[in-house]
C-alpha cells in the first residue's frame, strides 16, 4: 500500500469511528430523554388558552392572546384578545 492510500484509508477508519460514536451518543441520549422525560415537547408544555377562555366566556381561537381589562365603574375585569405579547397573560395561571 502507497503512503497516500495508507493515508486516505487511516481517514476513512477515523470518520467511521467517529460518526459510529457519534450515532451511539446519539441513540444514548434519545433513550435518556425518553427514560427521564427530559426535553421540549412543544404539544403537551405549551400552555393552551382556548379550554380556560371558553370557562371564562371568552370567544377563543388558537393562537390567539388574551388580556384582563379593568372594566370603568365596574367591580370587575374582563377577557378580552390581543396582540401584544407583553400585555397576553397565560389563563392557564388564573
Amino acid at each position: 500500500i502507497h503512503a497516500e492510500c495508507l493515508t486516505k484509508l487511516m481517514l476513512q477508519r477515523a470518520r467511521e469511528e467517529t460518526e459510529a460514536r457519534v450515532r451511539e451518543e446519539r441513540e444514548l441520549k434519545k433513550a435518556r430523554r425518553a427514560e427521564f422525560e427530559i426535553g421540549w415537547r412543544a404539544a403537551e408544555m405549551v400552555p393552551h388558552c382556548t379550554q380556560m377562555a371558553a370557562i371564562l366566556g371568552a370567544k377563543s381561537t388558537p393562537g390567539v392572546m388574551f388580556c384582563l381589562v379593568l372594566e370603568e365603574g365596574a367591580s370587575g375585569v374582563r377577557l378580552v384578545p390581543t396582540l401584544e405579547p407583553a400585555a397576553s397573560i397565560n389563563l392557564e395561571y388564573l
